[in-house]
């Protein structure tokens, strides 16, 4: 779930704490002072090139190669805020373009043609009730989601891409 293989098996994905300077020596005897949030890394396989992708106070989670390599979801949080499916383009292991913020889901799944992403919306109808839509969006997040089914209830588990399909 931390880590995942490019398609050409060339470069991992992977969630890391990044280095940090040295702290006072109260926070080093409590590690929850200051402690890091996961970041996303990249390396080669042959173990060359580490380097943080995100480098930021959020912390990222389930980073997830599209099928073509071209680009890296993973969802992210700031400290308080909802998850957030996020998109890095890349070519190779260089991102391109700016990060790409995406709806608010706790997960996410690509197409298998890499031009789209699913993603649940939860919504809250009471205490202990909710309504679960599973939505497709695009890779870039420049057109309105689609929804593809809504249930009564909690989805707890992925859903695949290609049981959704008509």
């Amino acid at each position: 779930d931390g880590m995942t293989w490019s398609p050409d098996g060339r470069f991992i994905a992977y969630l890391g704490l990044p280095d940090r300077p040295e702290t006072s020596p109260s926070a080093q005897i409590n590690p929850a002072v200051g402690s890091p949030t996961p970041d996303l890394f990249l390396i080669g396989a042959d173990g060359r090139g580490e380097r943080n992708l995100t480098s930021t106070p959020a912390s990222e989670s389930q980073p997830e190669w599209s099928p073509d390599g071209t680009s890296l979801a993973f969802v992210t949080a700031a400290d308080g805020a909802p998850q957030r499916l996020t998109i890095i383009h890349m070519n190779g292991p260089t991102p391109i373009g700016p990060t790409l913020i995406g709806p608010e889901s706790a997960w996410f799944v690509w197409s298998p043609d890499g031009a789209a992403l699913l993603w649940l919306e939860v919504r809250a109808l009471g205490s202990e009730a909710f309504r679960s839509t599973i939505q497709s969006i695009d890779r870039d997040f420049r057109q309105a989601p689609v929804t593809l089914r809504t249930v009564d209830g909690l989805i707890v588990c992925t859903p695949s891409w290609q049981r959704l399909e008509p």
